[in-house]
């Protein structure tokens, strides 16, 4: 037996993407990230992340365009921030 059948999606959308290595997922399930502004000083903030592809994580919100974010060591980052906000 043979269907025909048709996936209707959403229109394409542009949106931010990070590399994985660059969200932390905290303890409680939340997803962050390490902002910096001078490389030299950091915070972390939450994000909703959406698809996972070719080894990135969609941001929907929580980042804005152009911000720099830590893509290498944001683990290292907030083991020794202790995993605090």
């Amino acid at each position: 037996m043979f269907a025909s059948f048709v996936i209707v999606t959403g229109s394409p959308m542009n949106s931010l993407a990070v590399p994985l290595d660059g969200v932390v997922r905290e303890g409680d399930g939340t997803m962050t990230v390490w902002i910096t502004a001078d490389r030299h000083r950091f915070s972390k903030r939450t994000v909703k992340i959406g698809l996972q592809h070719a080894g990135y994580d969609q941001i929907l919100e929580g980042v804005r365009p152009g911000e720099q974010i830590v893509t290498k060591g944001a683990v290292f980052l907030d083991n020794l921030a202790g995993g605090e906000s």
